[in-house]
């Protein structure tokens, strides 16, 4: 399972499936492509009971992108990848070295 947040005023957010080929079944659900590129990421381990952290996690994540001398790409949605029932995957895009303003 994931989750696509994009950022914005409204925030938009998408449950989501990955499908195994492109002729899988998408039960007339809408279909939508995640950008390629680099990702950063967290583990968060039992996230259901931490869900009142998931901003400031996410916030820390955006800081620690900072610091190594990158940068947020924010044409680029955010991701949550639900890897198992108690861990997430929070995943910040990166820009591309030499894009950071």
């Amino acid at each position: 399972m994931y989750g696509v947040v994009y950022p914005g005023d409204p925030v938009r957010y998408l449950a989501c499936l990955l499908l195994d080929d492109e002729n899988a079944d998408d039960l007339g659900f809408e279909r939508t492509t995640v950008p390629g590129g680099r990702y950063a990421h967290t583990l968060v381990r039992d996230w259901e009971s931490r869900i009142s952290e998931l901003p400031d996690i996410v916030s820390q994540l955006e800081s620690d992108i900072k610091v190594s001398g990158l940068a947020v790409d924010r044409d680029r949605p955010w991701l949550e990848f639900y890897r198992r029932i108690d861990e997430l995957l929070v995943m910040l895009p990166v820009q591309p070295e030499g894009n950071q303003s």
